[in-house]
């Protein structure tokens, strides 16, 4: 497993990526577009986004969003791939120790 940081701008090959997760976390039903964040190339191409990579396939990803306190990260937007591997996103919450905030939050917000 592999825990990667991707920070803005992102290329056009990670976006791809990025919405074959979304896309199938989905499963064919409509992005609601309320709570917690929602799949906006625009959005999300001003995040840091934490992915974890298995065999050198994508299994999930979150964006992730420093406050103005810089002692607060949001994590806005998770998405995994169905059946696939066990803690992904058990791997991205930690990250927030290594880069500095005190405080981690999920977003719930309109």
């Amino acid at each position: 497993m592999i825990f990667k940081i991707g920070h803005p701008e992102h290329r056009e090959f990670f976006f791809q990526e990025l919405n074959e997760v979304s896309e199938l976390w989905l499963d064919k039903k409509k992005e609601k577009k309320f709570s917690v964040g929602y799949f906006d190339r625009d959005y999300l191409n001003q995040s840091l986004i934490a992915t974890v990579h298995v065999d050198g396939v994508l299994e999930g990803f979150a964006s992730l969003r420093p406050f103005y306190d810089k002692e607060t990260l949001a994590v806005d937007l998770m998405r995994i791939r169905p059946h696939g591997a066990n803690a992904v996103m058990d791997a991205i919450f930690p990250w927030g120790d290594f880069y500095g905030p005190r405080k981690m939050v999920i977003r719930n917000f309109p």
